[in-house]
């Protein structure tokens, strides 16, 4: 088994409850961890047998423009699309940041971190 991981995604996004969160982009930090498995790319060095951390951050920048309130929400979009595009995780654990959220002046970040296994994951149905 592999961990491939992308780490420390930089991005400005609308997440938040507070008005002035809905209007003013905060900075986010994401770190994402995919369990894999790569028996066949071990052997022929091809990308198409592996899988490539680009659409990794891709998926995290494409969710992360997507406005929502809660970083619940959040980390739910982004878990369901990396699940639906990349079949061969069996495992995401992400981690978002928050940077120096609102009401909260001597706090440098506001986090959640939460890992998922595809095979209990709620929302992918029959995916």
């Amino acid at each position: 088994m592999f961990v491939i991981s992308v780490e420390n995604i930089k991005v400005a996004a609308f997440i938040g409850v507070y008005e002035v969160e809905k209007k003013e982009a905060n900075t986010f930090s994401i770190d994402v961890f995919v369990e894999t498995d790569f028996p066949i790319a071990m052997q022929n060095d091809n990308l198409e047998d592996a899988l490539d951390y680009a659409i990794i951050y891709e998926i995290v920048l494409a969710q992360m423009q997507i406005p929502c309130d809660l970083l619940e929400k959040k980390v739910n979009q982004i878990v369901t699309a990396l699940f639906i595009r990349c079949k061969q995780a069996s495992v995401i654990e992400i981690k978002i940041r928050k940077h120096k959220p609102l009401n909260m002046s001597l706090c440098d970040f506001a986090t959640i971190t939460c890992r998922f296994e595809r095979s209990s994951f709620p929302f992918l149905g029959s995916l």
